[in-house]
């Protein structure tokens, strides 16, 4: 998503069209995107690889760093992960992005489902509750060689400390309501049960569970462009795992920080042995 955002950016930037690539020539994962997000599948203009492997061909931003997008001439393919907002800073920009990324009914419904009925009706809220999304990212984080590149999982204590910072922050007399997902709920349920008298959990897909934590109020994230996109779509407040990159490895070389995470975004963290 961070390329798609970058590209529509640059769309803004330079008065030109945003477009995608058609199902079946170099855009695997456009069936997912049609179903998500109503765009993809009504509005967005979707061409012929063909039509666009001559393209000039914008080069650059490599995972976290930042290099600003020029083009020249009149048609270009963004390459690069892209993954800094830096390439989506300006108020217009942000905006198409976030029309573009406008979810399909199928979602919007599941995620009010999610939210104002099952998880509200949980915890018998009152007053309209303040959603905090939880992503619990465990799976791939925990594989051996991704350990040893450099990343680290949230645990336990992480959690603890963020669900305590935005009790205090929010008021403890508030309706708090705390939703939280995870790419290995089995395991992520165990280890957040000390936790859990004032958890919901979203069991749905991965499409439903990323349009859940993207309606919240605000977000707690453990690391992950996954999470990046549902705390920057939910907007507000966000706090996130400070310890996600283990110094002195190649992912501590390759991570920008201050390029991934949003300035306002704060940082929770814990002594990691």
């Amino acid at each position: 998503m961070f390329m798609m955002a970058s590209a529509i950016a640059a769309a803004v930037r330079y008065n030109a069209t945003f477009v995608m690539t058609q199902q079946g020539d170099d855009c695997e994962w456009l069936a997912w995107l049609q179903d998500l997000l109503i765009s993809f599948s009504t509005t967005l203009p979707l061409l012929p690889f063909s039509m666009m492997e001559n393209w000039t061909s914008v080069e650059g931003g490599e995972y976290t760093a930042f290099s600003p997008i020029e083009i020249r001439g009149n048609n270009a393919s963004i390459a690069g992960y892209r993954q800094s907002w830096k390439y989506f800073q300006s108020e217009a920009e942000q905006k198409a992005i976030r029309e573009t990324f406008k979810f399909t009914s199928k979602y919007e419904t599941s995620s009010y489902k999610t939210l104002e009925k099952e998880a509200r009706g949980k915890f018998s809220c009152t007053d309209h509750p303040t959603f905090v999304g939880i992503h619990v990212r465990l799976g791939d984080m925990l594989e051996k060689g991704n350990m040893e590149y450099g990343y680290r999982a949230a645990n336990l204590s992480f959690f603890s400390s963020a669900m305590k910072t935005v009790t205090s922050y929010f008021n403890k007399s508030s309706c708090l309501i705390f939703i939280a997902a995870s790419d290995s709920f089995g395991l992520a349920k165990r280890m957040l049960k000390p936790l859990e008298s004032n958890v919901y959990w979203s069991t749905g897909s991965w499409s439903g569970d990323f349009a859940a934590l993207s309606k919240c109020n605000h977000s707690i994230i453990s690391g992950g462009t996954f999470e990046f996109w549902t705390a920057w779509m939910a907007g507000s407040k966000v706090w996130y795992f400070s310890k996600f990159v283990k110094p002195d490895t190649t992912f501590a070389a390759d991570f920008i920080t201050e390029n991934f995470y949003l300035p306002w975004w704060k940082p929770v963290g814990l002594r990691i042995d």
